[in-house]
């Protein structure tokens, strides 16, 4: 296991490691962890012979330190918000559709949306609903300029496997971060 710093300053960093972990069952995972502080986020990218796999954090949320900000999260949180190079991520339908209707209801609690405009939309949610169809909805959001809607109910539907990976390195990335800062 070697580290190579490749940039260092006061809030931006991105710090390299190989790895590799041995779980209870000694099978081994080697993997690429590499991490990019700036000003504005986290990145934590993975890279293994399957793919490579990336989560990001919002620096705000992060704080001033990382270590103490991921040892709080839990792995299958994390697995929840991963973007994955093998397209394994599915939207979850269910979650999506009622996560829209949230988040059309707040905006009319804020007095953004008519009466008329806030039915005519949780109809046309419904509609998209009814038909298993998220991909026209957002279209449909889309073309109703409501485009924030649509990433902030995006929920995915996490692969037991994907869970199991992130259990397996959470703690080496916890570990390893504590030298980014």
């Amino acid at each position: 296991m070697q580290k190579s710093t490749l940039m260092t300053s006061r809030r931006s960093a991105i710090a390299a490691f190989d790895m590799q972990v041995i779980n209870q069952y000694k099978i081994s995972t080697s993997f690429r962890l590499v991490y990019v502080l700036d000003s504005k986020s986290l990145l934590i990218i993975v890279s293994r012979k399957d793919g490579v796999r990336q989560v990001a954090f919002n620096a705000e949320d992060v704080g001033d330190n990382v270590q103490r900000f991921l040892a709080g999260l839990d792995p299958s949180q994390v697995a929840s918000r991963v973007q994955s190079s093998d397209g394994t991520r599915e939207l979850d339908d269910d979650q999506f559709f009622l996560a829209v209707a949230s988040n059309i209801h707040k905006i009319y609690k804020k007095g953004i949306l008519a009466d008329d405009i806030y039915a005519q939309h949780l109809e046309e949610i419904g509609y998209w609903r009814e038909a298993c169809n998220a991909e026209g909805c957002i279209n449909y959001l889309h073309l109703e300029n409501l485009s924030d809607v649509v990433e902030d109910s995006m929920v995915y539907r996490v692969k037991p496997e994907e869970i199991s990976f992130w259990n397996l390195i959470w703690k080496s990335v916890v570990t390893k971060s504590g030298s980014i800062c």
